[in-house]
């Protein structure tokens, strides 16, 4: 938990999704991870296993926390840039909880690569807090066997966001209980089929 926001004076923000975009009657769970700890936002090598516990634990633990939403319109749930329509609307919902409103430097960290455009975009969002946003892609190498094996080379705190997405994704609990976690944020779909043509017909060039 991050107990008080205004003390910081950097924000990183690690995000994922659930990677079942249209196959699941949930939708796509999207989570950002939140940390004013510098270590969660530099990239290294990582370990290719979720382990849900540790990462709830990390998200309870001091200067760190989470936020999810989940994603039902047909058109969203297909979608394979969401993180980048989706991210900074949750950001967003995290500083208001907060009630930040001056300035705050901000990092954001996404699972897969990310194109200049996209990384205008989501900064956009943020012009006073000096934002910056890249893109964590997994590679394969080989083995002394030959066997292709995933090499993950990203900060800490997006794996902690794709094993969280993962984890909602797989449990058995209803839709309903979804509504009414603390870490939940429903979105306004009006809001994202706007910021999706935005970055469609202004952005794409």
């Amino acid at each position: 938990m991050i107990e008080n926001l205004k003390l910081s004076s950097s924000l990183y923000v690690g995000v994922d999704d659930s990677n079942h975009a249209g196959t699941n009657k949930k939708g796509e769970i999207i989570v950002a991870t939140f940390s004013t700890h510098l270590e969660d936002s530099i990239a290294k090598n990582q370990i290719n296993r979720r382990e849900a516990g540790k990462a709830y634990g990390w998200a309870q633990s001091s200067g760190r926390d989470y936020l999810f939403t989940i994603l039902t319109d047909e058109r969203s749930r297909r979608c394979s840039y969401n993180l980048v329509l989706v991210a900074p609307l949750l950001v967003k919902e995290f500083l208001k909880k907060h009630s930040i409103d001056d300035s705050l430097n901000i990092g954001l960290y996404f699972d897969g690569p990310l194109k200049k455009y996209q990384k205008r975009f989501v900064c956009l969002d943020f012009p006073e807090h000096g934002a910056s946003a890249e893109g964590f892609d997994k590679k394969n190498f080989s083995t002394q066997s030959g066997k292709k094996t995933p090499r993950i080379v990203s900060p800490n705190m997006v794996v902690i966001a794709d094993t969280l997405a993962h984890d909602l994704y797989v449990t058995s609990r209803p839709l309903e209980q979804f509504l009414t976690d603390p870490h939940m944020v429903s979105l306004d779909q009006e809001e994202i089929t706007a910021r999706d043509y935005r970055l469609r017909h202004c952005w794409q060039q």
